[in-house]
């Protein structure tokens, strides 16, 4: 599968395995162990993510459109694996100012996506919308919304 919605990868950043099956997850769960968190969701869907080597799993009912994969699914994947890798991970939005990402957190409805919004009409450059992972200073951008 080719998740055309996804940023570019840094050079040298892990081959991550990502398989999508078509089957409905018959109970609700969280699983948190050291390799593995799996995280489902009574008849709507189901995600494992391995450690090593690099994987994740994602259970859905129905098909869906790749961007709906991408953007919220992968993106469970990458924030797990990005802690794991020991990066700082955000769901948040960040902009650029002054050479240097900004990130914008909030709870829930705290209006991130309208100031992004706002700024980006401006012509500030958007640098990530939902997930910020930060790492050897450096920020990189999760999928989009």
């Amino acid at each position: 599968m080719v998740l055309e919605d996804l940023p570019p990868a840094p050079d040298g950043a892990p081959e991550v395995a990502f398989d999508w099956l078509l089957a409905s997850p018959t109970h609700t769960r969280r699983d948190v162990v050291e390799e593995r968190v799996s995280i489902s969701l009574r008849s709507q869907w189901a995600l494992t993510v391995e450690r090593e080597p690099k994987s994740a799993t994602l259970h859905l009912p129905e098909r869906i459109p790749t961007a709906a994969i991408v953007h919220p699914y992968s993106t469970m994947c990458l924030s797990i694996l990005a802690r794991w890798r020991g990066d700082l991970t955000l769901h948040g939005g960040a902009f650029v100012h002054g050479g240097a990402a900004w990130a914008l957190c909030g709870d829930r409805t705290a209006g991130k996506s309208t100031m992004l919004g706002l700024l980006a009409g401006r012509g500030v450059p958007i640098a990530a919308d939902d997930l910020i992972v930060v790492g050897d200073r450096e920020a990189l951008a999760g999928p989009h919304c």
